[in-house]
């Protein structure tokens, strides 16, 4: 599978179905909230068009920032609008506090039967001059079972298996699964394999 990706609509098209139970996925602009999601996410905005709209609140140290944002997909290029949109420091301080809360696009299974849970992420945005977020490239791809959340990282280019039941053990590593050419049972299988001899 392709690791980066010019914009946010070509992200959103390099996988279209859930490896476990070929369900459409659906795409999201969202915040990191951990492996585990603890947490509910201060953006959650599906996305559905090439134009992706919302209001952004957030409050610093110095500024409770409220304001109307617009991503294009097609281009990723990202504007906000506030009360004070003429002062560059009310502007870059809008940028920097939308970027500390790691937003990306999630591409997830919406099918609540498929107890899976697959997803794919695209690494956290940063804002580049003029006005655009970074190229887009895939950051995690993850799915649990009963008792273990099974991510493959991108950025490190390793599975990490980690325990439901201990948060603070040691995940498990191993070189990367590649879900795109393996089965479901296959996956499975490997993952419980590793799980057994370790």
């Amino acid at each position: 599978m392709q690791k980066q990706f010019d914009s946010i609509s070509e992200f959103i098209k390099c996988k279209d179905k859930c490896i476990f139970c070929n369900e459409k996925l659906s795409a999201c602009l969202t915040n990191f909230s951990g492996i585990r999601k603890n947490g509910l996410p201060v953006l959650n905005i599906q996305i559905k068009n090439k134009i992706i709209k919302f209001n952004f609140n957030q409050t610093t140290a110095l500024y409770d920032i409220k304001a109307n944002c617009v991503i294009n997909t097609e281009n990723n290029e990202i504007s906000f609008t506030t009360i004070d949109s003429f002062n560059d420091y009310v502007n870059r301080t809008t940028e920097l506090a939308f970027e500390s809360i790691y937003p990306h696009i999630e591409l997830y299974c919406p099918n609540k039967k498929c107890k899976y849970g697959y997803y794919l992420s695209s690494a956290p945005f940063s804002i580049l001059y003029p006005k655009t977020l970074y190229p887009t490239r895939i950051y995690m791809e993850v799915f649990q079972t009963d008792y273990n959340f099974i991510e493959n990282d991108w950025t490190r280019e390793e599975l990490c298996i980690y325990s439901l039941d201990n948060e603070y053990a040691i995940p498990i590593k191993s070189s990367m699964i590649d879900f795109n050419l393996s089965k479901p049972e296959q996956i499975l299988n490997r993952v419980s394999m590793l799980i057994n001899f370790n």
